[in-house]
């Protein structure tokens, strides 16, 4: 618990801040025609070495199809009322299992700080023995919303809020444009190109098993996170290039870019974990005012201390927008109009995530397994049935089991 409140997030920016409009015209241009620029090797390399791209692209990192392997991935928000006390501590072997991503965490002080977390799981499977067992037998959680994601939403433009001199983010704007969506219904705002992935389109054939020329493509692009694409098209990595293109051409992974040297100082996630899906264009609408901003449709359940039992919800959004310089209060007192005209009850605000890899090294001590970890090797397959399975966390007499690590 110490590495966690002693965390505190490095501010200082090492971008090399420029605005050229002709540049940012070409990103998009970019992003458009992706996947082509990507399978055509000898394109993406002379692409690679103009200007916009060497200043404007941090990475080139990309999405599975995960149902067509039989996978989600899985989100936790979790936040017990304590970690430790004198008659219990909680386990996080237990809690991140043998199938994490990522561990991340506000970087504030917190005694109970909550904790956001990715996982891979079994499609629509996630394993609960031990979150269970925390919320209804130890009563130790104050909340928690668990949910895997279903579409992709990907938003880049520069159509508004930045001017030669930099960006001009505006609350006031953002409020008004927020009305004339939700209230004029003759507003049709000029709306950029918004890439959209399906990730949960079921196969037309079968599910990619660890027996397929599929799997054996994605596991050694795809582990704890995706391989940055930006580095290894054009090398001489001709094995991982063939497994990259591959799995484009069969759309089995989705593409995206992130950027750098904008003056994005601040990133914000929000989980909504449930709404209503004839209000999901309008708020990506709504959110579309946003120069960088990810929306993610997700199903699964939460839990806030005082339920009877946890509520699902098939309908809820997980939304990432990026933010300059600027006074971020005044945007959330909008999102919190937004979100009470659209009756949306629960929601959570997350700002100033930090890596928990100090959290790991807490937990596991030396950290070298994170080198070879894939949590897409650590289900089991059930090749009767087709299907992924979780390992057992506990045994007859209810004594933990710890899953190995690969």
């Amino acid at each position: 618990m110490d590495s966690l409140v002693k965390t505190v997030k490095d501010r200082i920016s090492h971008q090399e801040i420029a605005f050229n409009l002709t540049d940012l015209e070409d990103i998009s241009a970019f992003r458009k025609k992706m996947e082509a620029n990507l399978m055509d090797h000898a394109k993406y390399v002379n692409i690679k070495a103009e200007r916009f791209f060497e200043r404007y692209i941090n990475s080139l990192k990309f999405l599975p199809a995960f149902r067509k392997f039989g996978f989600s991935q899985y989100y936790l928000y979790f936040r017990p009322f304590y970690y430790k006390s004198p008659s219990f501590e909680i386990d996080f072997r237990l809690l991140f299992i043998n199938s994490f991503q990522k561990i991340k965490y506000p970087a504030s002080i917190e005694l109970n700080q909550a904790i956001f977390s990715t996982y891979i799981f079994p499609f629509r499977t996630p394993n609960k023995s031990y979150l269970n067992w925390l919320v209804k037998s130890k009563k130790t959680v104050s909340e928690y919303c668990l949910f895997y994601k279903k579409k992709f939403y990907d938003i880049i433009h520069f159509n508004r809020n930045l001017t030669k001199e930099g960006w001009n983010y505006s609350s006031i704007r953002f409020k008004s444009y927020m009305q004339d969506i939700l209230f004029n219904p003759t507003y049709e705002p000029e709306l950029s190109v918004i890439r959209e992935f399906d990730l949960s389109e079921i196969s037309e054939t079968e599910i990619y098993g660890p027996d397929t020329q599929e799997y054996a493509d994605l596991i050694p692009i795809y582990n704890n996170h995706s391989i940055d694409i930006k580095s290894i098209i054009g090398t001489r990595q001709y094995s991982k290039i063939s497994n990259i293109t591959e799995l484009l051409k069969k759309k089995l992974i989705f593409p995206y870019i992130s950027l750098k040297n904008l003056d994005f100082q601040d990133k914000i996630s929000i989980i909504l974990p449930d709404t209503k899906q004839e209000f999901n264009e309008k708020i990506i609408k709504i959110l579309s005012f946003f120069n960088v901003c990810r929306i993610y449709e997700i199903e699964g359940e939460f839990f806030i201390y005082g339920f009877q039992q946890e509520r699902t919800f098939e309908n809820g959004l997980l939304i990432e927008i990026w933010f300059p310089k600027c006074e971020l209060d005044e945007f959330f007192d909008v999102f919190d109009l937004i979100f009470h005209y659209l009756e949306i009850k629960h929601y959570i605000i997350l700002t100033d995530l930090v890596n928990g890899k100090s959290l790991l090294k807490s937990v596991y001590g030396n950290l070298d397994f994170l080198k070879e970890y894939n949590p897409l090797l650590n289900l089991i397959w059930n090749d009767k049935d087709k299907i992924w399975m979780n390992h057992k966390l506990f045994n007859e007499k209810f004594e933990p089991i710890y899953p190995d690590l690969i």
